[in-house]
């Protein structure tokens, strides 16, 4: 197979001058000649407005080399999706009709690789810093979050590889996949701004058959996250999903489900991974009909705390939560939940809650133990945070809350309270409309007794 070096094709990698023209020459030929390495050599830096991968290649940056995103808007392509527009696979009013940076559509036999870095260049596009997140800029007359172009978006791919880069700064969701089959996304670290809004570490839309393992995740969003978007239905659901030996630090949910899940979101594993310093650890929320089922997470420390009331969540190590968006439309249910060998240290406790009773069901904690501590407290301790479809709610900060939840099993179990105390602090385990319920080796005292 060929090898393309961008340099022959005029890239001049002085940091300055947009080499996508000469980027997207490289990638074009060796598309045309059945496929090869397009290779970024080592010792410079390339900026770059939009590119489109093709499939048959592997995009290798060299270890040395920096892909940098131009921190001009106007060199993002409108119209890089135009054909899945189109064609009627994504609505014409999605998030995924935006600007981006990095592109493919049905690119199959991809990878990307090389050891090398590839910075998104989210600096460029802080407006002001806000203490604990900052204020985005963006042309005129366009909404903050939509003037960001996605770092890496790749729609419909089978056989991709992202593996043994560093992604950094991202400006808005860093390696979205939509619609995406058998995929292996491995030794990345990928470290964004914690106080930049929106930019995702790795999220899965859609996408089957999909492995993470071995990554070093910071993101001022979610750090992974697995969805169903209702503009994408086209690909099915999001399934057989594995995580496992990774390293995860978010403002927002560390590991996430949700809250998009317009169809259903099943065998996922989450395994042999550290969470730490996050708002929120493990997450599994449905706000819509499509549901979730059969997830099961292992082995597994947590540190969960209060940074900033503008993030989502409030310091809870496990949380499930299924309320609908929209009465009318409904809910699909979260059910078949495992939590299994998870210690964890948290300003909040854990929250399993279900706006209608049966909307949460069978749900498994077992040799879990909590600790719920104030070591931290920059933000008011003593609300759940519901966000969406509702809001903040001023409530105590129980060990263990069930509420609304069917078929819950809390099996050796143990809540401690540290020694930050806090007035808010209350029952080791709070129950309620909790049908089902059983209780075998739960330990733990309230923390006012």
């Amino acid at each position: 197979m060929s090898t393309h070096d961008v340099s022959t094709y005029g890239a001049v990698g002085d940091g300055q001058t947009n080499d996508a023209p000469a980027i997207q020459a490289a990638i074009d030929a060796c598309h045309a000649a059945g496929g090869g390495t397009v290779l970024l050599p080592a010792g410079r830096i390339y900026l770059s407005g939009s590119l489109e991968l093709r499939g048959q290649t592997e995009f290798r940056v060299e270890r040395g080399a920096t892909l940098l995103a131009s921190p001009d808007y106007a060199d993002y392509r409108p119209e890089h999706f135009s054909d899945a527009i189109s064609g009627g696979l994504i609505d014409t009013d999605s998030e995924l009709s935006r600007r981006a940076w990095l592109t493919a559509f049905e690119a199959h036999d991809l990878s990307i690789t090389g050891g090398g870095v590839i910075d998104g260049h989210g600096r460029a596009f802080v407006q002001a810093d806000l203490g604990g997140i900052y204020e985005m800029r963006g042309p005129p007359g366009e909404e903050q979050y939509q003037a960001r172009p996605y770092t890496l978006n790749l729609i419909g791919c089978q056989r991709l590889d992202v593996v043994g880069l560093t992604l950094r700064d991202g400006a808005y969701w860093t390696l979205r996949l939509t619609g995406c089959q058998d995929v292996t996304i491995a030794h990345l670290r990928l470290h964004n701004d914690l106080r930049l809004p929106n930019n995702d570490g790795i999220d899965l839309d859609r996408c089957q058959r999909v492995r993470i393992s071995d990554c070093d995740i910071m993101a001022g969003d979610d750090a992974i996250c697995l969805k169903t978007c209702r503009s994408t239905a086209v690909y099915g659901n999001c399934e057989d999903i594995t995580v496992t030996n990774c390293i995860l630090q978010s403002v927002s949910s560390a590991f996430k489900i949700g809250s998009e899940c317009w169809s259903p979101v099943r065998n996922v594993i989450f395994s042999s991974s550290v969470i730490r310093d996050s708002h929120r650890g493990l997450s599994v929320q449905c706000v819509d009909p499509g549901g979730v089922e059969n997830v099961l997470f292992s082995n597994i420390t947590i540190e969960t705390r209060m940074y900033d009331e503008r993030w989502w969540g409030r310091g809870e190590p496990i949380y499930v939560d299924g309320t609908a968006q929209d009465k009318a439309v409904g809910v699909g249910q979260i059910r078949h939940l495992r939590f299994r060998d998870i210690l964890a240290r948290s300003e909040n406790g854990v929250v399993i809650h279900a706006g209608e009773v049966g909307d949460v069901q069978d749900v498994l904690l077992d040799n879990v133990r909590i600790e719920v501590d104030a070591w931290k407290g920059e933000s008011p301790i003593g609300q759940q945070d519901f966000r969406p479809p509702h809001s903040l709610v001023d409530a105590p900060t129980h060990g263990v809350t069930v509420n609304g939840a069917s078929e819950v099993t809390l099996r050796h179990v143990q809540v401690k309270w540290g020694p930050h105390a806090h007035a808010a602090f209350g029952q080791a385990l709070f129950t309620q409309r909790a049908a089902g319920l059983s209780v075998d080796d739960f330990s733990g005292e309230d923390a006012r007794a």
